[in-house]
């Protein structure tokens, strides 16, 4: 998993500083500098046992994708997130969860330049940690292509690791597409 959060930096990098990278404003450049440099972040691992808390990193990477890629095509993204501990490993796996499912709304959802909302909230709630992802896009039609591809595969297998179940539902204002992440939380 480590793996995959180098590959995304790594990927990242070599977007901002490619010379074909013309087309891309100096923010943009900024911006996808900065995103890499978290995902370069979220890839270490310094031995530590201790639970870190993931809340801003998690706000930060998907503030990051919602900048780059949501923008210019007026999609805005909410996001509310409580201070919540979790292992190395876990927070790992959640931001690359909540990143694979940001990219695939901003893929997805807004069709045509088509501006609109994405919403995430992580929480805790009844002994569980509750990851949302909500948008009010063209529904679930638009997500129905990823359903077997290597981002479905990859959400499954940072979920065994949080040992998290998967919940897909309504979006917001009656209309879009959401995902609930519900795993156990940590014991106190």
């Amino acid at each position: 998993m480590v793996v995959a959060g180098v590959q995304l930096a790594s990927s990242l990098a070599n977007v901002a500083s490619n010379p074909s990278r013309e087309w891309l404003s100096d923010r943009a450049t900024r911006e996808i500098e900065a995103l890499s440099s978290l995902f370069a972040r979220l890839a270490q691992d310094d031995g530590e046992i201790c639970d870190v808390e993931c809340s801003a990193m998690l706000a930060d990477v998907v503030d990051g994708l919602a900048a780059i890629f949501g923008q210019a095509r007026h999609i805005v993204c909410e996001v509310n997130v409580e201070p919540i501990s979790l292992s190395q490993e876990k927070r790992r796996a959640l931001v690359l969860i909540a990143s694979e499912l940001i990219i695939n709304t901003l893929k997805y959802a807004f069709p045509s330049g088509q501006g609109g909302r994405i919403s995430l909230v992580f929480g805790q709630d009844q002994g569980r940690v509750r990851l949302d992802v909500r948008d009010n896009g063209i529904g679930h039609v638009a997500h129905s292509d990823t359903g077997g591809g290597e981002g479905s595969t990859l959400i499954g297998r940072l979920g065994s690791i949080l040992d998290a179940e998967f919940q897909t539902t309504h979006g917001l204002e009656a209309k879009g597409w959401g995902v609930v992440v519900s795993m156990p939380a940590a014991p106190a």
